[in-house]
């Protein structure tokens, strides 16, 4: 045990004598022996004898490494002269947040001295972290929030809100007054002649097939509703709501041939018969009539002649 502490002691000595040999020793100082907890404290790394050292440089990796410190700022490596002594320094920055009596590790600082490779360590420093002291006697009054004086500042945010709601409002505005505007076009759709829709209706009826059926009375209704339909919409009389001799009159100064009253006649007392005398006429009529009404309407119908268009509405 004797001979491993003369060992140690040796290579200290013989370290000492060699940092002393190129005339040159490391130390770290602070600004404090305590701080507040969460305060900063300036650390600084010295190099006392700046004779042939060439690029210092120090492995911060303890402090990193330490849990009770963290590193706030490094400064990079400064030549200054203190007490007409030329040194380099590099200035380190440190907190703690845990309060307690801790040491800052020791930094191991290198440089160039000529060809030689100089390391040497900084001495640990002790450092007392602090917690406040909270006085529980001493009651402080509450002072009042003072309020800062208005400015325009304060309300641009509303200003601008107000604005852009008024400039979406007009935007909004013109665009319907534009639409309002705009005139819309009309699509003038001519009616259907009266015997287009007539001769429709007579051939829907026949797709019906109302009579071969058994259907008279129904087959009746439909075929002299059509004509009559046909005769006040063509002729401008009241056939819907007239007798059959009323629209026999009514016709009787109208461009219609003997033979084509005589049919309506005919199909119209026949009508009566079956709707209200309960006849039942001979199968072989009832398509007979469907014919002669569909001949009446052709023959009958009134040519339309499309009016030529006015230069400004080609």
């Amino acid at each position: 045990m004797q001979q491993l502490l003369r060992h140690i002691a040796f290579c200290l000595v013989l370290l000492s004598i060699t940092s002393f040999a190129y005339g040159q020793q490391v130390v770290a100082k602070v600004d404090s022996a305590h701080i507040m907890i969460g305060d900063h404290l300036n650390l600084y790394l010295k190099i006392l004898g700046t004779d042939g050292v060439v690029n210092p440089r120090a492995d911060l990796s303890p402090i990193d490494t330490a849990q009770a410190f963290e590193l706030v700022k490094e400064g990079d490596w400064e030549k200054i002269v203190v007490d007409d002594k030329s040194i380099y320094q590099k200035q380190l920055t440190i907190t703690s947040f845990d309060s307690g009596y801790y040491f800052i590790p020791s930094i191991k600082v290198q440089f160039d001295n000529g060809n030689k490779k100089v390391s040497q360590k900084t001495q640990r420093i002790q450092l007392a972290v602090l917690t406040p002291q909270i006085d529980s006697l001493q009651i402080r009054i509450i002072k009042n929030i003072v309020a800062e004086p208005v400015t325009l500042a304060d309300y641009m945010p509303l200003i601008l809100s107000v604005l852009g709601l008024l400039f979406l409002c007009l935007i909004g505005y013109f665009i319907y007054r534009r639409i309002q505007n705009k005139p819309v076009e009309e699509v003038y759709v001519a009616p259907k002649p009266p015997h287009e829709i007539a001769l429709n209706k007579l051939k829907a009826l026949s797709e019906k097939e109302l009579w071969q059926k058994g259907k008279l009375k129904e087959y009746q209704s439909e075929l002299t509703y059509i004509v009559r339909e046909y005769l006040e919409k063509r002729y401008n009389i009241q056939a819907l709501e007239s007798t059959t001799a009323e629209i026999i009159r009514a016709l009787k100064n109208e461009d219609i041939s003997e033979e084509h009253k005589t049919q309506l006649s005919d199909m119209f007392r026949m009508a009566d018969m079956v709707k209200f005398a309960k006849a039942t006429p001979p199968i072989d009529s009832q398509s007979k009539l469907l014919n002669e009404a569909e001949s009446f309407v052709t023959n009958t119908k009134k040519e339309v002649i499309a009016e030529p268009l006015n230069p400004d509405e080609a």
